[in-house]
């Protein structure tokens, strides 16, 4: 099993009273991660950085955690 760590940047939008997520943005580190998450916050209603590892091979994510989270994001086993 070939697999990696990973971080990801997860905004989210209101849109009629229910949070939809935007468009996800890689990110190198957690501390890159982190400080995207909190410049993207003031632009949408919640945001969330997620590290999680990848298998390549299968295409299976597992050990996903939020490691921040600003405004109204959804509980972690409603994002995968």
């Amino acid at each position: 099993m070939s697999d990696d760590k990973r971080m990801i940047i997860l905004p989210f939008r209101k849109i009629r009273g229910r949070l939809q997520p935007d468009q996800a943005i890689g990110a190198s580190t957690p501390e890159s991660a982190i400080r995207r998450a909190r410049q993207m916050a003031p632009r949408y209603a919640g945001v969330a950085a997620i590290e999680f590892r990848h298998d390549d091979l299968t295409g299976e994510s597992f050990d996903v955690r939020i490691i921040h989270r600003d405004g109204d994001v959804p509980p972690l086993d409603l994002l995968h």
